[in-house]
């Protein structure tokens, strides 16, 4: 019979090696950290949880189970930015989501009067996103939570009110788990000096799926595991994340050992990124590199082809190769920007020097610049540049606003700046379809067109009818 060991879900996170890999995640793993939730979390908090979360990611696990194992309410929605334009319910009680997706949300003034709670998951916590939620909410609870899939999705929690002005940290462990800081002997580091994260206790999972090496790698045997002692557990996961306690016990995050990434809360692990460049026809070699642009980060790609490749077809090679990639990546997986190297900056140990690679810029990626000829072409390339922090860069009709920076949160304030400047609505998939501004533009032009002459229409019909009346 099914038994509380037994496999519930397999959920795959971006491996360094080339390859994704599968988390094995037992069906006790789950329940504790859902018998956490209920620890922690009201009924009347989640009352009406919002559902917007992937089931490719391990936030929707909580999303969904806490709530209907607690005997309230899940809303479900395509997307967290559904929030902007849905006519949803105003009843929601409990909002999950990224930091990046609750700053758009901010922007956009699209946080129900109803939420009583935000946890935010999946990529550092700023404080001012946490004070920026208080302006606009002050009475809401604030959670920072933390935690791997191996970790069956959440590890730690913290609480913010108001009066956090500090760094936000990421709290203390959840119930039935643990947390050591080690140093390289595997050693517990002095508190308050840094040192890499170790989780044990009951949401620690079998390991990875048919990577049995990888599993003994990174979930190793527990040096401090006692016989019955809460929270203990035989073994120990190595995360790999830089860490230290605070005076008052809660743990600070530090940052990565490795060149693992998050961006818009997904866990990204570069070198898979590489490796699937590398093995790209006329790719000799690659390097990709996670760049801030404006408020948020960008993957910008670096190919060193196998031949020299002419001036005026480098914008066709860059196209070729983010269509190749999309074959077998995810979109948030290929990178905004893709520029050409012949050689490689090397280090004095003969290590590529990526502080000397140039630095990504939209002009870089284009080899033709053609100049707005409307006026709404216009409005939309001083939307883009104020959007993306382009001020210096010339864009031209030809651009793609996701090929300069762009992400799904960028692009819901691209649609409600539209409204603003042009007086339409658009709907998010709509533009996903346009390839470049000349498009969208044509897009704006011909719905304001249909606008104008459904209002002529009307307002002969109303006319009509007075006439009648008359």
């Amino acid at each position: 019979g099914l038994t509380s060991s037994h496999l519930a879900y397999v959920i795959y996170t971006s491996g360094s090696t080339g390859q994704p890999k599968g988390v094995m995640v037992e069906h006790h793993n789950t329940v504790a950290m859902l018998s956490w939730g209920r620890e922690t979390f009201s009924l009347t908090e989640l009352a009406n949880v919002l559902a917007s979360t992937s089931l490719n990611f391990d936030l929707s696990i909580y999303e969904l189970f806490l709530p209907l194992s607690s005997g309230t309410t899940v809303c479900i929605v395509n997307s967290i930015l559904d929030l902007v334009t849905a006519d949803l319910a105003q009843d929601i009680s409990l909002i999950n989501t990224v930091p990046s997706a609750m700053d758009a949300l901010l922007k956009l003034e699209a946080i129900p009067q109803s939420v009583e709670v935000v946890n935010l998951a999946g990529e550092a916590l700023h404080n001012s996103l946490v004070q920026s939620i208080f302006r606009q909410k002050p009475s809401l609870k604030v959670y920072n939570l933390y935690g791997p899939s191996e970790d069956t999705t959440y590890s730690t929690f913290a609480c913010f009110t108001e009066a956090e002005i500090e760094i936000p940290h990421i709290g203390k462990v959840i119930s039935n788990s643990s947390a050591f800081i080690l140093d390289e002997k595997m050693a517990l580091v002095p508190r308050g000096s840094i040192g890499e994260l170790y989780l044990g206790g009951a949401g620690i999972t079998r390991g990875y799926l048919n990577k049995s090496e990888l599993t003994a790698e990174r979930f190793i045997d527990n040096p401090f595991y006692r016989e019955g002692q809460s929270g203990s557990s035989k073994r120990l996961y190595k995360t790999g994340d830089l860490v230290r306690y605070r005076p008052s016990g809660d743990l600070e995050f530090l940052g990565r050992l490795d060149d693992q990434v998050k961006i818009r809360g997904f866990r990204i692990e570069l070198g898979e990124i590489e490796h699937s460049l590398a093995m790209l026809a006329g790719v000799d070699s690659a390097l990709v590199i996670a760049q801030m642009q404006g408020d948020s980060k960008q993957l910008v790609g670096y190919v060193k082809p196998t031949e020299k490749v002419k001036e005026e077809v480098v914008g066709d090679y860059v196209n070729r190769i983010k269509t190749t990639l999309r074959k077998t990546l995810p979109e948030y997986m290929v990178p905004g920007v893709i520029l050409l190297v012949t050689e490689w900056p090397l280090t004095s140990n003969g290590k590529v020097d990526k502080k000397a690679l140039p630095r990504a810029e939209y002009r870089s990626i284009k080899t033709h610049y053609h100049a707005p000829e409307t006026e709404s072409e216009q409005k939309i390339i001083s939307i883009c540049s104020a959007l993306l922090n382009l001020d210096n860069v010339e864009i031209g009709t030809d651009a793609n606003f996701f090929e300069l920076g762009g992400n799904s949160l960028l692009l819901v304030r691209l649609l409600s700046a539209i409204q603003v400047e042009f007086g339409i609505s658009l709907q998010l998939q709509s533009v996903y379809e346009i390839t470049d501004i000349k498009e969208l533009a044509s897009l704006c032009d011909s719905i304001s067109i249909k606008m104008k002459m459904q209002e002529k229409l009307e307002h002969r019909v109303q006319v009509e009818l007075e006439e009648v009346e008359f």
